[in-house]
């Protein structure tokens, strides 16, 4: 076995090792981020992020990020939820705030770490609507310049399946839950087209500009290739002593430990990275959009080209930030 490939599978075993002292979580022991609360803004009484703690203060030189945190207070007056009195919320409120994602890449690895408000899979059962629904987790979409943009403008060329719902026949329809899940756990990462991504609970849907939330290998249909096993974990982050959080509601953190050997020869260094994660109603999305960011070279040795895709090259970009808001 070569080194490279030893280095995968340590960093297989490592992120597995539940409760150990070689348990780390990305976001603290890699981007070295300390999430912390401010003070209330009135008239709200419960405290926004303080946004200073959002920025990382680990492997300062190549790692990126982006931060997109909500924070504002419902007209008290407006049954709908609307319109606010002071600040901005994404559409649904502060469930579907995604906060801020992390990238960043090692010779073995990609990195990434997101901040969000939304429900580990299968998702959040809303009964706001006529009858109880279920909004589903969506998974993490990776862009590599490789399909063409679909008709939001990302390339969905790569997807790791965080969540296990199922896709309906009916594209009006909602993805229902999976099997269940427990975090930290190895995830498939698939080599995908943009037809292979859907939206998971359309009935809900923030219209916007297309994006798609969801990838279910197992669908008729479906063209995604298996391209290897990544690590994900999605935990709860603690912020306030057990107690809820920015607006009253706890706050998790999605984390992917991505071997590159599954990415194919062509990603290389200067080369951008898009990452899109957004829930199944797409209420809140957050994207890049920066200048080349791939920081370290890989070149695989030929005991690793078994692992790789044949034919996948790698022009990578980052899409900005596609946020709505109702006030």
């Amino acid at each position: 076995m070569s080194l490279r490939r030893i280095g995968v599978f340590v960093a297989i075993v490592a992120a597995l090792w539940v409760g150990g002292p070689a348990r780390a979580d990305l976001l603290l022991d890699h981007f070295g981020v300390t999430l912390q609360l401010g003070t209330p803004v009135a008239p709200a009484t419960t405290s926004p992020f303080d946004l200073t703690s959002f920025t990382p203060t680990k492997n300062l030189a190549t790692v990126d990020y982006i931060v997109g945190d909500w924070y504002g207070v419902w007209d008290p007056n407006d049954f709908n939820n609307n319109t606010t009195v002071w600040g901005d919320l994404p559409a649904g409120g502060e469930p579907y705030d995604v906060e801020a994602i992390y990238f960043d890449d090692d010779p073995y690895n990609l990195y990434v770490a997101i901040v969000t408000s939304f429900d580990p899979p299968p998702g959040r059962n809303e009964d706001r609507f006529a009858f109880p629904q279920l909004v589903v987790t969506g998974d993490l979409a990776i862009d590599l310049g490789l399909n063409g943009p679909a008709a939001d403008g990302f390339n969905y060329d790569y997807g790791v399946d965080i969540n296990n719902e199922v896709r309906p026949t009916n594209p009006a329809l909602n993805a229902t839950a999976g099997s269940p899940l427990s975090f930290p756990t190895p995830r498939s990462l698939y080599r995908t087209a943009n037809t292979d991504w859907y939206l998971g609970s359309p009935t809900v849907a923030v219209p916007a500009i297309n994006e798609l939330s969801n990838l279910d290998p197992d669908f008729t249909g479906s063209t995604a290739v298996l391209a290897g096993q990544t690590i994900v974990n999605y935990y709860e982050y603690d912020l306030n002593g057990g107690t809820k959080d920015e607006n009253d509601h706890a706050t998790y953190v999605v984390e992917a430990t991505i071997p590159r050997a599954y990415l194919g020869v062509g990603l290389n260094v200067g080369q951008t990275v898009g990452l899109s994660l957004t829930e199944g109603c797409r209420n809140d999305v957050l994207r890049f959009q920066t200048l080349p960011d791939v920081d370290t070279e890989f070149i695989p040795e030929p005991t690793t080209m078994a692992l790789l895709l044949t034919g996948i090259g790698a022009g990578l970009w980052r899409k900005r930030r596609q946020t709505r808001k109702t006030s």
